[in-house]
């Protein structure tokens, strides 16, 4: 069936059948066909002898053919299960046989190399690829196989029914065979697969793993006072380990044979003169890591010499493990104050214990001691133990605690501009000031600094083990103060000014000169009502000097009303220019011309009249204006000849 045939090929869940047939202990195949392994899509054609079915190169052969796929498809209409070989291994082999019409041997092989007298278990894996929904439906065909084990000249010895072979929901491996007695002049025999049921839908199954291994009496190895098959030993200790074995009854001769492995029991070794049911493993304290394993091998007496018709027991495993490689690391010099830190790490899984000076302990991969003092001085031993068991321990970390300095930068210091100062450091072995600038010398202990602004120094000393403390002291550059006697003002007769005396910097004192015409001479704003004009000086002191400034105070006895003025770009009497108005900001002056227009209006008199009338220049002649104080005082007015 499947003429037609689907590439699509479905992940399936794999199962297998993995009991064993033989109810004694097995020895290592005799036979195993397994049909190879690849990176190809499919392997080689069987002999001719092995089979009359049609190789094809497909993983879903017609009826009447075979191939040798690493797995099968899915079949037409997905009615295949899609699997790889019975153990699962993906670039494994297996022989997948679609049944021809007629029923009839589909596989037979020669196995030689048997043993005579010697219990055999043969075994084979098949799977039923046909799923139970199938487009065949109700007539669906289950494979159905007869396994023959005969002599060479075709006496049967053996035969086992598979029976029908049920179709599953997911692909199911099953192992099918039986054991067998091999007569003593018995050395080859002849296996073959006989189809029982007949081609057409269904009947389509998967081959794989025929073996043929001895079957002899259940043997059970054990280690004498252990209840654990595997044995692990620290390298640099000697120990024995006595294997002893109980081994059921039969057999008439029986003989002994102790093996050994080093490759995880892919290859045996026979260990010479080790022919009795117990062995004596000894290790000596030079033993190099590594592992064996050691099982016992029972034969007839006249058969032990033969790979082919031994059994083996179970295997123990005896172990060597390496004592873990330490690497410690940490911060041997260290200054008093700081963090001691150690870490211990291997190429293996361990487990630490720590000791140290001052009775210290702790466990761990890595240790921190805080605020370490001289007592924290000394070696530090690290015991590491691996997850087998086996210890090592490292003292290579030994840690030496040095006094850490106390630093001393001197006292604040204050300063004039331009002066120089000496700064007091001490308390180290080397010295290091920041900022370096204006410093006669940065590394020096005691250097002279000429700063321009206060600034603020720190030092730095440093001890000849690399230990450091800071300290800093500031030093306050002060400046003659900036003084500000304030604005000249203007003041009519009999009015009080005040005065508005500032400094920037620092000062100590300061006052006004002359004391005499000054409400307090001591203060930065001291009132004042002077019959005439007056200079006044503002006097302010620091420890750096004294600085002065003049404020001059304008006394007007009355309002002083040009009559005339030419404004003609001269820079002469361009303006009607009145200062004394400033005294009177809510002043309002008006001009009007002859005839009554008014060409001017001011209030308050910030900008003197300039002579023009909306941004154009009036014509010469004169003028009659009106000034308003607005201070209770009459109104002034007059004439103004504008030239």
């Amino acid at each position: 069936m499947f003429r037609y045939l689907l590439l699509l090929l479905l992940t399936i869940t794999y199962t297998t059948a993995t009991a064993q047939l033989c109810t004694g202990s097995l020895g290592d195949p005799v036979v195993n066909i397994d049909f190879g392994s690849g990176t190809n899509t499919y392997g080689k054609a069987l002999p001719a002898y092995s089979t009359n079915y049609t190789f094809v190169n497909s993983n879903g052969p017609n009826d009447g053919s075979y191939s040798i796929s690493k797995t099968s498809t899915s079949g037409a209409a997905d009615s295949w299960h899609v699997t790889n070989d019975h153990t699962g291994n993906s670039n494994g082999y297996f022989m997948i046989v679609n049944a021809a019409a007629d029923t009839g041997t589909f596989y037979t092989d020669t196995i030689h190399g048997l043993c005579g007298n010697t219990t055999y278990e043969f075994a084979s894996w098949i799977v039923n690829l046909n799923k139970p929904n199938s487009i065949c439906g109700n007539s669906l065909i289950l494979p159905n196989v007869t396994f023959i084990i005969a002599k060479l000249d075709g006496t049967v010895i053996k035969t086992i029914e598979s029976g029908d072979i049920a179709a599953t929901e997911t692909a199911t491996w099953k192992q099918y065979g039986a054991y067998f007695v091999t007569q003593p002049n018995v050395r080859d025999v002849v296996i073959r697969m006989r189809n029982n049921a007949p081609g057409g839908c269904g009947n389509d199954l998967g081959l794989d793993d025929i073996t043929f291994r001895p079957c002899g009496r259940m043997m059970n190895a054990y280690v004498a006072g252990s209840s654990s098959a595997t044995q692990n030993i620290c390298q640099g200790t000697t120990a024995r380990i006595r294997i002893n074995t109980i081994i059921s009854g039969g057999g008439d001769d029986p003989a002994y044979q102790w093996q050994s492995s080093i490759d995880d029991g892919f290859t045996w070794q026979d260990i010479a003169g080790a022919t009795q049911t117990n062995y004596i493993v000894d290790i000596p304290a030079n033993a190099l890591p590594g592992y064996k394993k050691y099982r016992l091998s029972i034969a007839e007496a006249g058969n032990i010499a033969s790979y082919s018709c031994r059994t083996a027991s179970n295997a123990i495993s005896v172990y060597i493990n390496p004592t873990p490689a330490l690497q410690v690391t940490g911060n041997a010099s260290l200054c008093t104050g700081d963090t001691l830190r150690a870490t211990v790490t291997s190429t293996s899984n361990i487990s630490a214990a720590w000791k140290g000076p001052d009775n210290f302990t702790a466990t761990g991969n890595s240790i921190a001691i805080n605020q370490v003092t001289d007592g924290n001085s000394g070696r530090y031993y690290v015991t590491a133990v691996s997850d087998k068991g086996c210890s090592n321990t490292d003292s290579s970390l030994v840690t030496q605690v040095h006094p850490t300095p106390v630093a001393h930068a001197g006292t604040p210091v204050t300063i004039c501009k331009g002066e120089r100062t000496l700064l007091k450091g001490a308390g180290g072995g080397t010295y290091q000031w920041t900022p370096a600038t204006y410093l006669s010398n940065a590394n020096a202990a005691t250097p002279t600094a000429t700063p321009l602004s206060s600034t603020q120094y720190q030092l730095t000393v440093t001890t000849a083990y690399g230990c450091t403390d800071t300290a800093s002291v500031y030093i306050t550059v002060m400046d003659v103060p900036a003084t500000h006697a304030g604005d000249d003002q203007i003041i009519a007769h009999g009015k009080t000014a005040q005065l508005n005396g500032s400094y920037s910097g620092v000062a100590d004192t300061w006052y006004w000169t002359p004391a005499a015409l000054l409400s307090n001479a001591g203060s930065l704003t001291p009132y004042t009502t002077p019959e005439e004009p007056v200079l006044f000086t503002l006097h302010v002191t620091n420890p750096c000097g004294t600085t002065t400034d003049d404020v001059w105070i304008e006394v007007v006895r009355d309002i002083i009303v040009p009559n005339a003025f030419s404004p003609n770009g001269d820079g002469i009497h361009d303006t009607w220019l009145i200062p004394e108005l400033r005294l009177y900001p809510n002043t309002e002056v008006s001009v009007f011309g002859r005839f009554g227009a008014r060409v001017f209006y001011s209030k308050g008199y910030s900008k003197p009249w300039d002579g023009t009338y909306n941004n154009k220049k009036v014509p010469a002649g004169t003028y009659y204006y009106l000034i308003d104080l607005k201070n209770g005082s009459p109104r002034r007015s007059g004439s103004v000849l504008v030239l």
